[in-house]
C-alpha cells in the first residue's frame, strides 16, 4: 500500500497548437539570452504516429552576438567554432568545411556595430569568408529548425483558475520557454488546452508532477517573484538507495494526511506532522557543470547558495527508501545533486549515482512509420519540409528509408523516481498535489 504522504488514433495530423494558442505564444516575448534570440515561423506544424510526436522541420533565423573571444577571427572561424554539431565535439575543420557552404549559399549574414553616426542601425550584409568579426557584431542564421521528438503525452490538469494552471508533467517533455518549439511543455499544453502559457518554474525532463503555468505574462511573473522569495511551499518525493544517515533514522513510518484538496487546516496539520519526524538540512552550494556529463556539482567556492530538507518516509522491500524533499531554493538539478552529495541518490538516477535500471520505454524507435507511410509524406525527400542543403533532412530521409548507417536516435521517456508531488502558494489560494507515483507503493 502507498505510504500516506497527502502534504486517440494511431496517427493523428493537428496544426500543433490552434490559431489562437498558436498566435499567444508565436507573439508573446519571452526572456532571451542577452546573447542568442531565435524567429521561427509558425508556420510549423505537427504529426503524432505511433505514439510519438514529430514536429515538421521550418524555417528558422537566429541572431546571436559574437562572443568577445572570436574577435579579430574570421566570421567561418567563429561561426564554426560557436556552432559545432554533437554537443561541441565535432572536428573544427569539419565544421568549417559546413559553415563554408552556408556562407556560400548566402545563409549567414553579418550586422556590424555601428562605427559613425551616419551609419544605418539595422543593416544586414552578406558574409565573404574573409570578413574580420569585430566587437559588437551580430550574426544572422537561417537554419531549418528539427526538435527532438517526443512520446505523445496526455496532459493532466491539476488545478485551474482564470490566471493559472497547475499541469501533472509526464517525462520526456522540456521544459523550455523557446515560443518557436512545438514539441516541448509548453507548446503541448497550449494545444492541449487552447490557452497560451508561460512556464513559472521548470521540472527536469525526467521528473514529473506538478508544474505551474501562467496564462498571462504578468501573472507568471507575479508566481516567479513568489517563488523567488521563498513563498512558495514546494514538496517532492523521492526513492533513493544508500544508507540513511542517523538524523533520519526512525522507528515508524512517516505519515502525513491524505490530501484532498488544500486548505490552511490541512497545511497546518501536514506542517505539524513533518515537525515531529527527524529531518536533515543538506546545505551544499551548487554549480551545474557543463564541460562533462552536464550535471550539478558541489561548489563550496563558487556555487550558489541551496538547502533541501529531507524528512524520511519508509523504507521499501528492496532497501530503497522514501524520502520528502522540501528545497529551500530552485536550482538545476539540485534536489538530485543534495541527495546525491550525502550517499542518498535517487536510486533510478543514474547520471548522480543511482544503481537500479530505468524502466524500459514503451515507445517505438523514433521514425518508425505506420502502413499508411504518414512519416515518410510529411517528412520524407517528397515533403514540402524537405531541404537538400539539411543535413538533419537528409539523415531523416535516410532513417526513414532504412539506408542510414546509424540506429534511429532513442525517445527520451526515463522517469526517475522524484516526483514534483504538493505546490502551495497561499498568495494565490492554491494548494495542489499530484496523484502519488506507482513507484513509492509499499
Amino acid at each position: 500500500m502507498p505510504p500516506d504522504i497527502s502534504d486517440g488514433a494511431e496517427h493523428n495530423f493537428s496544426n500543433s497548437m490552434s490559431d489562437h494558442a498558436c498566435s499567444l505564444l508565436g507573439q508573446r516575448s519571452c526572456k532571451q539570452s542577452q546573447e542568442q534570440k531565435v524567429h521561427v515561423s509558425n508556420e510549423m506544424r505537427s504529426v503524432t504516429v505511433r505514439g510519438l510526436r514529430y514536429s515538421l522541420p521550418a524555417e528558422a533565423e537566429q541572431i546571436t552576438c559574437i562572443r568577445d573571444k572570436f574577435v579579430g577571427l574570421t566570421v567561418l572561424r567563429a561561426v564554426a567554432s560557436m556552432w559545432r554539431l554533437q554537443r561541441g565535439e565535432q572536428p573544427l575543420a569539419e565544421s568549417e568545411a559546413h559553415w563554408q557552404g552556408e556562407i556560400a549559399a548566402g545563409r549567414v549574414q553579418l550586422l556590424r556595430r555601428k562605427q559613425q553616426q551616419t551609419d544605418p542601425a539595422e543593416l544586414w550584409t552578406a558574409v565573404e569568408l574573409s570578413d574580420i568579426v569585430r566587437s559588437g557584431d551580430k550574426v544572422l542564421v537561417k537554419s531549418h529548425r528539427h526538435e527532438r521528438v517526443v512520446p505523445a503525452a496526455h496532459l493532466v490538469k491539476l488545478f485551474e483558475t482564470a490566471e493559472l494552471i497547475v499541469l501533472d508533467k509526464p517525462a520526456g517533455l522540456a521544459c523550455t520557454h523557446d515560443p518557436g518549439e512545438l514539441n516541448s511543455l509548453r507548446a503541448v499544453a497550449a494545444e492541449s488546452f487552447g490557452v497560451g502559457v508561460q512556464l513559472a518554474h521548470r521540472l527536469d525532463m525526467s521528473v514529473t508532477g506538478c508544474i505551474i503555468m501562467g496564462k498571462s505574462g504578468k501573472m507568471t511573473a507575479k508566481v516567479m517573484k513568489e517563488i523567488q522569495y521563498g513563498l512558495v511551499r514546494k514538496v517532492y518525493i523521492g526513492r533513493v538507495q544508500g544508507e540513511l544517515p542517523v538524523s533520519l533514522q526512525a522507528d515508524v513510518l512517516f505519515q502525513l494526511p491524505t490530501w484532498q484538496g488544500g486548505g490552511s487546516s490541512l497545511e497546518a496539520e501536514d506542517r505539524a506532522s513533518a515537525m515531529e519526524r527527524p529531518a536533515f538540512c543538506i546545505d551544499a552550494p551548487l554549480s551545474f557543470d557543463t564541460h562533462g556529463r552536464s550535471r550539478c556539482i558541489v561548489d563550496p567556492e563558487h556555487g550558489k547558495p541551496s538547502a533541501t530538507i529531507v524528512n524520511w518516509l519508509s523504507t521499501l522491500p528492496d532497501g530503497t527508501h522514501l524520502l520528502r524533499c522540501l528545497p529551500a531554493t530552485g536550482h538545476r538539478h539540485q534536489i538530485r545533486c543534495h541527495l546525491a552529495s550525502i550517499g542518498l541518490p535517487i536510486a533510478n538516477d543514474q547520471l548522480y549515482g543511482g544503481t537500479c535500471r530505468l524502466a524500459a520505454s514503451t515507445c517505438p524507435p523514433a521514425f518508425s512509420d505506420d502502413e499508411a507511410g504518414t512519416l515518410q509524406s510529411c517528412l520524407g525527400t517528397a515533403s514540402f519540409a524537405f531541404r537538400e542543403w539539411c543535413p538533419k533532412c537528409v539523415r531523416t530521409a535516410a532513417l526513414l528509408a532504412g539506408t542510414h548507417n546509424h540506429l534511429p536516435p532513442d525517445v527520451d521517456t526515463a522517469e526517475i523516481w522524484l516526483r514534483s508531488w504538493r505546490y502551495t502558494m497561499a498568495a494565490f489560494s492554491v494548494d495542489v498535489a499530484s496523484p502519488l507515483p506507482s513507484w513509492s507503493i509499499v
